[in-house]
């Protein structure tokens, strides 16, 4: 079905720019023919085409970018959906922050560019100058001829000549459009704590450091467009030159018409009118080249954790540490090994200093990073436990919240509930007097990051999501950062109380002051 579409915004395309070639080749025989003052219905025909052609280029033009956009956006929805399945069997380490804002967003929609971008025009231009060939053809095999060399060397010169001065430069280009990217997200994030201790200067420099080298090498790739643009310009004089000589030598041979002359002359102003589009076509093509390439990288890449496979008996459930010690593909485990027990209905803190591997330990036991030693779920390593998220439940210190209301961000799990059982579970976490307290209530917006929230409210509304989870095994990581003892105490209570038929596994800084013991 896309590639139907595809093809069909190719064939609109060339409809287009074939309608502009016939355009002028019927103006140019109605102007030299209404000049020898013939009878009105001998131009009937000629005036009606040309009103045809006229409107049938912007139908083209239109129902060509309708077609192909929308082809575009089924084929991006589609890539993307690949990609985010290949990311759901990859484990966190493989990816920072910026390489998924640049490479899954945005080179993946540079990627279409192959297609919308690229491929249409060389297409279209293709079937456009092959109807102005065989318009001179007809009247003129000579200048058939002259017209099919030079749009040979326009569809195929251009293009390769622009590719070969772009392509190094789209890369570095490319390259730098992801760190601008990356760095205007990171700005975006700390710019408060830069303005607090006048650090916005170095912000400033660092940005317009990249941006110079954005204007530089932006300027290289005009550069490539340039002279591919200068090429076919060229090429188009040399066809018209070459053309008035041929049509004027056979104008005074009788060989052709005195009304053809203008046609010879004219069409080939139309014929590379589409021709006049691959440099920027080539430029395209480059970065989208490099877009793919970047793609195809993180799909050959391989998880370091083996393919779960093996199912477990839900009922009874039994975590197992034994010298387990989890860490980051590529780097030494920082963490002492570590062992004990877990049922249904247990507690279990575990309080290390910073930098000990708290929050490391965490992924490995929702099975989202390698481990040594062994950690198993009813006698099987979770690693290998297919579906591990429906026994196990990771609440990450730095929890994300959406910019959406804070009933979605609550229900992010799925399953309907009413605002008095949200209202409940904002209860345990000491939350509800404070959304109660709010105009909109559980229909309040957060804001980007819950920026709209403290950082003490913005932890507590992720535990409420968390205790909303079904698996019967919570990893809650610092789950009352940012509160005073008491508080922390008190909501700690209240979770334990709330989670009592599950396994819970609360990880806390060992000098934390919110330590809590059942």
């Amino acid at each position: 079905m896309i590639r139907a579409r595809k093809l069909l915004g190719a064939l609109l395309g060339g409809a287009s720019l074939a309608s502009g070639v016939f355009l002028l080749a019927t103006s140019a025989w109605l102007i030299s023919m209404a000049s020898t003052k013939p009878p009105i219905l001998t131009l009937e025909v000629a005036v009606v085409s040309v009103r045809f052609f006229a409107l049938a280029r912007g139908v083209f033009r239109y129902a060509e970018r309708t077609v192909s956009h929308d082809a575009m956006f089924r084929a991006l929805s589609l890539r993307r959906r690949e990609l985010f399945r290949k990311l759901e069997e990859l484990t966190p380490a493989f990816f920072s922050r910026g390489e998924m804002l640049t490479r899954v967003v945005n080179e993946s929609e540079v990627e279409q560019d192959l297609w919308i971008r690229a491929w249409l025009p060389l297409l279209s231009a293709a079937f456009s100058a092959s109807c102005g060939v065989g318009i001179l053809w007809w009247f003129s095999p000579a200048a058939g001829a002259v017209a099919l060399l030079f749009a040979f060397l326009g569809i195929t010169v251009t293009p390769l000549l622009t590719w070969r001065i772009s392509a190094k430069v789209s890369a570095a280009n490319l390259e730098n459009e992801s760190e601008i990217a990356l760095q205007i997200t990171q700005i975006c994030d700390v710019l408060p704590e830069a303005l607090a201790y006048g650090a916005e200067s170095e912000l400033r420099a660092s940005f317009a450091t990249l941006n110079a080298a954005s204007k530089r090498l932006d300027s290289r790739t005009a550069n490539g467009a340039g002279l591919g643009s200068a090429f076919v310009f060229a090429i188009t004089g040399a066809t018209i030159l070459f053309n008035s000589t041929i049509a004027l030598r056979e104008f005074g041979t009788h060989a052709l018409a005195g009304i053809n002359v203008a046609l010879l002359i004219l069409v080939p102003l139309a014929l590379f009118e589409g021709i006049a589009g691959l440099p920027a076509a080539a430029t395209s093509y480059a970065k989208a080249k490099i877009a793919r390439d970047h793609l195809r990288e993180i799909e050959a890449r391989t998880n370091p954790l083996p393919t779960p496979t093996k199912t477990i008996n839900p009922a009874a459930l039994r975590l197992t540490l034994t010298n387990a010690s989890a860490y980051w593909p590529g780097y030494a485990t920082t963490m002492a090994p570590l062992s004990f027990e877990l049922s249904l209905g247990e507690t279990r803190e575990i309080n290390l200093p910073s930098g000990a591997g708290k929050s490391t330990l965490g992924l490995a036991l929702a099975g989202l990073l390698p481990y040594d030693g062994a950690i198993t779920l009813n006698g099987v390593e979770v690693r290998e436990i297919k579906d591990l998220s429906h026994f196990v439940h990771y609440d990450p210190q730095q929890a994300h919240l959406f910019n959406s209301t804070i009933r979605n961000n609550l229900t992010l799990s799925g399953g309907d509930y009413s605002d008095e059982e949200l209202f409940e579970l904002l209860d345990v976490v000491g939350m509800r007097a404070f959304v109660e307290s709010l105009p909109e209530g559980l229909s309040t917006i957060l804001g980007e990051y819950g920026h709209e929230l403290s950082g003490g409210e913005r932890r507590r509304l992720a535990l409420a999501r968390a205790l909303l989870s079904t698996a019967p095994i919570l990893i809650l990581d610092e789950p009352t950062e940012s509160l005073t003892r008491a508080e922390a105490q008190l909501i700690l209570e209240k979770v334990t109380n709330h989670a009592c038929k599950r396994a819970l596994i609360i990880i806390h800084h060992a000098e934390a002051t919110s330590s809590y013991t059942p």
